[in-house]
């Protein structure tokens, strides 16, 4: 079953995800189906949906963690990741 997760990064700047997601490089992790970011209340909103909240938490534990380390410091995931609004996704449709 399909897992998604909206999380408000409110220490985070649009100019800090572009360079994560420059570290990331193109390629998209395994399991995930859909990634959006964009500015909301002064920080950055991620809604994302994957295959599994597994799939999610080997990539915010591995490839993601390293990314926003790199870029940001260790101090960017000290305090560990910022909370997250879950669910279990009912249904998907994607657009053609």
């Amino acid at each position: 079953m399909a897992w998604a997760y909206v999380q408000d990064n409110s220490d985070m700047t649009l100019d800090q995800y572009d360079k994560v997601a420059a570290e990331l490089q193109d390629d998209p992790p395994e399991g995930l189906i859909l990634h959006t970011a964009g500015s909301q209340a002064g920080g950055v909103r991620i809604i994302d949906v994957w295959e599994s909240e597994d799939a999610y938490m080997r990539f915010r534990d591995g490839r993601l963690r390293s990314a926003i380390e790199k870029v940001i410091g260790p101090e960017g995931m000290a305090e560990g990741p910022p909370p997250i609004d879950a669910m279990s996704v009912h249904n998907v449709v994607r657009g053609k």
